[in-house]
């Protein structure tokens, strides 16, 4: 099976009744691409491992008003969304951190 290729009737039937088999199948299949993606952005292996998760529940919640229609826009090119706004969260929420403690350590 061609690994870059979608599986539509998987989407489809994760769509239509959330079958914790399809969800396995779905998880086993994207686990990698979604892995790569995180560490393509330059996230620490330790936290891609926890992104990756938060990731995955965040496809889970929104399968339910996902439309694939390959013509306007590739099942991938959608997750790849899903997984850049995830990591510039997680940088938004890092540098906030980064800030705060900055600012502590000059006020002290």
């Amino acid at each position: 099976m061609d690994s870059n290729k979608t599986r539509v009737t998987l989407l489809q039937k994760l769509q239509n009744n959330k079958d914790e088999s399809c969800w396995d199948d779905f998880v086993h299949y994207y686990k990698g691409y979604i892995y790569v993606v995180i560490r393509d952005f330059g996230v620490s292996v330790e936290d891609s491992h926890d992104m990756l998760q938060d990731i995955l529940v965040r496809v889970w919640k929104a399968f339910p008003n996902y439309n694939y229609d390959k013509d306007k826009c590739r099942f991938r090119t959608w997750l790849c969304k899903v997984i850049k706004n995830q990591v510039y969260t997680f940088y938004q929420k890092n540098l906030v951190v980064m800030i705060a403690s900055m600012s502590a350590t000059i006020i002290c």
